[in-house]
């Protein structure tokens, strides 16, 4: 028992004497290394005592961390604030997955690394080919490869017995993040944007009298694009618990997130939502059905009535597809000439004004201050050439298709809750990919890590099931076709150990 204290006291020393002897023989660069070594081995050890608690912590930390915030120490990186987490995470994994070996990892099966792997691998290939600065090689590493990571993070750890505290803290996420956008609407300005780098453009009076007074607040994002496509991802999550929730929270958590995506005034995430809607929930489509004629109707009463107001004039305003269409055909233009590899990673805005020639009446934005053709889809195409473009759209298929095939397992296994899950996985997934339609949602950070986290929440729900993916519907088939008690039996078979 003495052995043991002194052991705890000599433990409980050595920080400090650490600390003491950089205090006397380093600079102020010392003291700060030694300080984030310390709350690195902090953070490691919540990591390995609390790792469900601090997973599912990370995704509001993502949220609501301003992006702006970090840690630079000389020449080296920024390490931005919501990453740290995930960095520790991975650290943790390595040691934990590779050197001691102490658990086996869930990685799925080899067609999901095998999609993931060609995707990686055919959008990374560009930098290769397109060398390019270092702005572009950090957005690519934070978005693709630090998203590919945390999606298997997500995968290995998320399990039955955790799963409802991450979809709880997904709904928290956006139930806040609504309440911050409404706030900065009523409030006029963003306090946080007042801190923000100097070089950073944020909205001017000027600028909103430009746009007819339309005001779209940012959150703790860059860009209000970001902002409106990551509480659009969180919705179908609130979706899926409101069963689980009085009516009146319900409401309240439904309500604000809706009416954060109306005064965001990002109309790309309007379409993502009605298109997700009308595609997952049958009963929309039935009531769109019949109500299309009022719609219609009570859309042109609504133009002609309060063509004053800045939603309506926001939801109308052709102006904004008209310069899309623009610059889309410019876009098509810098393909042509570089089909194959492509122009490299975020390097539109330096090639595309080598290809206009002249510029319609219609358009009436600055030519200069297009930066992105504003489709990932596009973007991807002319930026990482044939290659990137098949690895993208054949990820979305290979992930739509598994996600159906696992709810359809899920449906006929009898687990209702976990086929909704996924189903609201697919939904989240589905306004990111439509948003993207009219916006580089790809570039945003944020928003992808998200989409990588929400990928790997879906997948996990497969661990441990005596069905996996597709495997299932042709097992159950056959026993259906031979007389046999499908539901019944699938209740009674266990879940095999991993």
């Amino acid at each position: 028992m003495e052995k043991n204290r002194m052991s705890y006291v000599l433990m409980a020393l050595a920080p400090c004497l650490v600390m003491s002897f950089m205090l006397f023989t380093s600079d102020a660069k010392g003291l700060l290394v030694t300080g984030g070594v310390f709350a690195a081995a902090l953070l490691y050890y919540l990591i390995v005592r609390f790792r469900f608690m601090l997973l599912a912590a990370a995704i509001a930390v993502m949220a609501f961390c301003p992006f702006y915030f970090g840690i630079q120490a000389g020449g080296l990186p920024k390490i931005y604030a919501d990453n740290i987490i995930y960095f520790t995470y991975i650290i943790y994994f390595f040691i934990l997955y590779v050197i001691i070996r102490q658990k086996r990892p869930y990685l799925g099966d080899a067609p999901l690394a095998m999609a993931l792997g060609l995707f990686f691998l055919a959008h990374a290939i560009s930098f290769v080919f397109n060398p390019t600065a270092s702005i572009p090689a950090r957005n690519f590493f934070e978005t693709y490869f630090l998203g590919i990571i945390l999606l298997y993070i997500f995968l290995i750890e998320v399990e039955q017995k955790n799963i409802d505290l991450i979809i709880n803290v997904i709904v928290f996420t956006t139930f806040v993040l609504s309440v911050l956008v409404i706030a900065e609407k009523v409030a006029g300005y963003n306090p946080i944007m007042d801190a923000a780098p100097k070089d950073f453009s944020y909205i001017t009076p000027e600028q909103a009298a430009q746009v007819r007074g339309v005001y779209r607040p940012y959150a703790t994002f860059f860009s209000p694009s970001e902002a409106g496509t990551f509480i659009a991802m969180g919705i179908p999550f609130i979706i899926y618990r409101m069963y689980s929730f009085r009516w009146p929270l319900a409401v309240v958590l439904l309500g604000a997130s809706s009416a954060a995506i109306v005064l965001n005034y990002t109309r790309g995430v309007w379409i993502a939502l009605a298109l997700t809607g009308l595609i997952f929930i049958r009963r929309l489509r039935l009531i769109a059905a019949v109500l299309a004629p009022a719609a219609v109707l009570g859309g042109t009463v609504l133009a002609m009535t309060m063509r004053d107001n800045p939603f309506v004039q926001r939801l109308f305003d052709p102006a904004n597809l008209l310069n899309r269409f623009f610059y889309w055909d410019i876009a098509l233009n810098i393909f042509g000439d570089n089909m194959l590899m492509g122009i490299g990673h975020m390097k539109f805005k330096d090639m595309y004004l080598k290809f206009v020639r002249g510029v319609d009446a219609t358009v009436s934005v600055d030519i200069k201050q297009v930066f992105v053709p504003d489709n990932i889809f596009l973007t991807t195409l002319i930026e990482h050439g044939l290659f990137g473009f098949i690895a993208l759209t054949g990820l979305i298929v290979f992930v739509f298709l598994r996600l159906r095939s696992l709810r359809t397992g899920l449906a006929q296994a009898g687990d209702t809750a976990n086929e909704n899950l996924v189903k609201a996985c697919g939904m989240g997934l589905s306004i990111y990919i439509l948003a993207g339609l009219l916006a580089d949602v790809h570039l945003f950070t944020k928003a992808t890590k998200f989409c990588f986290i929400i990928m790997g929440v879906a997948f996990s729900v497969a661990k441990g099931r005596h069905f996996l993916y597709g495997g299932a519907s042709r097992a159950v088939k056959k026993r259906a076709s031979e007389g046999c008690d499908v539901k019944k039996e699938a209740c009674a078979i266990k879940e095999l150990p991993l």
